[in-house]
C-alpha cells in the first residue's frame, strides 16, 4: 500500500540538523512512502530521508513512543516494539487526560528473538 490510509495516522520524524519532531499525515502533503523511509532512518544504519529540504530521521531517536505528541486524542494505539521503561508513565498520563490508549508490546518470545 503506498497511498495513507482513510483513518488518521501519524508518523513522526526528527530533523537530523536541529532535533526537531515533524509529525506527518495524510495532511502533510508528502508520500507515505517517503514518510516511512524517513521513519525507518535510525542514525548509523541507515540514512536520513529529505523531504521538504529537511533531512529526517526515525522519530524514535526523540522517544521510543512520542506518546507526548498525542495529547488530546481520544484513542490512542501504542505499537512499542522495545522496552521502553517510561511506558507505563507515558500511558497513564494520557489515560488520565481522558485518552483510550491500548498498548501492544512483544511477549517474551518475541523479546527472545530480537535478541538473538
Amino acid at each position: 500500500m503506498h497511498a495513507w490510509p482513510d483513518l488518521r495516522l501519524l508518523i513522526v520524524g526528527v530533523s537530523a540538523e536541529t532535533g526537531e519532531p515533524r509529525v506527518f499525515d495524510r495532511e502533510s502533503g508528502v508520500p507515505l512512502v517517503d514518510v516511512v523511509s524517513a521513519s525507518c532512518a535510525v542514525p548509523g544504519v541507515w540514512p536520513p530521508v529529505s523531504i521538504d529540504g529537511v533531512r529526517y530521521v526515525d522519530g524514535g531517536v526523540r522517544t521510543s513512543t512520542n506518546l507526548d505528541l498525542a495529547a488530546g486524542c481520544a484513542r490512542v494505539l501504542v505499537l512499542a516494539p522495545m522496552v521502553d521503561p517510561g511506558l507505563e508513565e507515558d500511558v497513564a498520563r494520557l489515560a488520565s487526560a481522558g485518552g483510550r490508549v491500548e498498548v501492544i508490546t512483544p511477549d517474551e518470545a518475541s523479546l527472545s528473538a530480537f535478541r538473538r
